[in-house]
């Protein structure tokens, strides 16, 4: 693999990843299109994302080391997960592990293509930049760990460089004490790119946030030889129902497992 260009495994991972994102497509249309009945329908959608991330991991190279996933565990019982958040991938090795309902923007669900991606796969719109709809949000959410379905949030509100764990919002993650369900931190680290630390010199090469373009973004990740990181989970609990607490309690227990890195990248 390390005589092989980057040009080359741009091109031979676009040659397999591509077809597999139409496929994932179709697939999931299909799926909406056939399937009425909501909940069967998203638990399809959320099986259907997991097994094709496992996939798309595989060819883009990407290996994450999981630590304190409990499979007997979180088969039983359905928590909200609250991870820090830096790219796409994060989205593709959590749903690789384990099916699960996103939580993304409205104004994410508007964007070409992407927003069609997060449809297909299940995700949960709420709508970030007005105070007037939190209430409403968070309903949602609340309604959708009722139904037996793990949630996952990005409580920081946005992908970042990588630098470190930003401040949490805190509505969104009332939502685990509100319909009784323990919340559970998951800290995301990546660890190397093509074999180096992950630091400022690398962290745009994975990270994607600000106003850097997906399909770019994306070519560049297919064009690498590696990434490593790890994603720990850490034990599901229940969290102070203060907004006022939550957000710091919940990032405090993220950031204790994540290394900070000087990641610079231009925004």
């Amino acid at each position: 693999m390390g005589r092989i260009s980057a040009r080359a495994r741009l091109y031979g991972t676009a040659a397999l990843v591509l077809p597999l994102i139409l496929l994932f497509l179709l697939h999931g249309l299909l799926l909406t299109f056939l399937v009425r009945a909501p909940a069967l329908q998203r638990r399809l959608l959320l099986r259907n994302v997991s097994w094709y991330s496992r996939w798309a991991l595989r060819l883009m190279r990407v290996r994450m080391q999981v630590v304190g996933f409990d499979q007997e565990l979180f088969a039983r019982e359905n928590y909200l997960f609250a991870s820090n958040h830096m790219s796409y991938l994060d989205m593709l090795i959590l749903a690789a592990i384990t099916p699960s309902i996103f939580v993304t923007s409205v104004d994410m669900g508007q964007v070409r293509f992407l927003g069609t991606m997060a449809a297909v796969a299940g995700s949960l719109f709420v709508e970030r930049r007005n105070r007037d709809r939190i209430a409403f949000d968070v309903g949602q959410l609340e309604s959708t760990l009722h139904e037996g379905f793990h949630v996952t949030l990005f409580p920081e509100g946005t992908s970042s460089n990588g630098a470190e764990v930003g401040p949490f919002r805190r509505s969104l993650l009332t939502a685990g004490p509100r319909s009784s369900h323990k919340i559970c931190p998951v800290t995301l680290q990546y660890l190397k790119v093509e074999g180096e630390a992950f630091g400022e010199k690398n962290c745009d090469k994975v990270c994607w946030y600000g106003r850097m373009h997906f399909f770019p973004h994306l070519l560049n990740v297919f064009s690498l030889k590696s990434i490593e990181g790890r994603v720990t989970f850490h034990l599901p609990k229940e969290f102070p129902a203060s907004k006022d607490l939550i957000a710091e309690a919940v990032r405090s227990v993220v950031a204790s497992q994540y290394t900070s890195r000087a990641c610079a990248g231009s925004i």
